[in-house]
């Protein structure tokens, strides 16, 4: 059992979706930073094996994945070089590997910077950082980490296909997310709402 530490950051329980909605997130869960409009969505097309004690989305668009476990589950999310990096355990209390990249590379949604002495071969060094079951991280796996579309693509194309490899009570799961570029929004709703609003000021 790792052992609990104070909670290191992040302590909120909203995640801002992006198009300015904002949604309650289970207690316990914590956002990096805040989801903000992109031109892509990312969606989970496949859970294999299926494993109903574990409820896993994608929030913002394509900014967090998002995973809520049923008490009595473990969860261990692996991190790109398959080490050791985040778990949720049978308690509800969520745990970082400080000696994992993912974990701090995880920290904005292009990418944080990566200390020297990280170990992906070492021992985990488990790090407190919520509770509650549930938790919302930045996964490079699940969103185009350009600013620039991919050459080649077109709106409404699938541009990547990755897994992102968890172990469910010691069983291994393999969580498919596809990116889609998405079609251009009108501006049209908001050039209406713009010229009503001028128009209310000048009355």
């Amino acid at each position: 059992m790792p052992a609990s530490r104070p909670p290191a950051r992040r302590l909120a329980a909203i995640v801002i979706a992006a198009g300015g909605f904002m949604a309650t997130a289970p207690s316990g869960v914590v956002f990096a930073d805040a989801a903000g409009p992109t031109d892509y969505r990312s969606e989970i097309v496949d859970v294999a094996p299926a494993v109903p004690e574990v409820e896993l989305s994608i929030e913002g668009g394509d900014a967090f994945v998002l995973a809520s476990v049923e008490p009595g589950n473990e969860v261990l999310v692996l991190g790109y070089a398959r080490e050791p990096y985040l778990l949720i355990d049978s308690g509800g209390a969520v745990f970082e590997n400080s000696r994992s990249a993912a974990t701090y590379y995880n920290e904005s949604r292009y990418g944080g910077d990566i200390p020297d002495d990280v170990d992906p071969d070492g021992e985990p060094d488990w790090v407190q950082v919520g509770d509650g079951g549930a938790w919302a991280w930045h996964d490079h796996r699940a969103h185009w980490m350009s600013s620039e579309p991919p050459i080649g693509a077109e709106p409404g194309d699938t541009i990547q296909e990755f897994t992102i490899p968890i172990r469910v009570n010691d069983d291994d799961v393999s969580v498919l997310v596809t990116t889609t570029w998405l079609s251009p929004v009108s501006k049209a709703p908001a050039i209406v709402g713009l010229a009503a609003g001028l128009a209310a000021v000048a009355a």
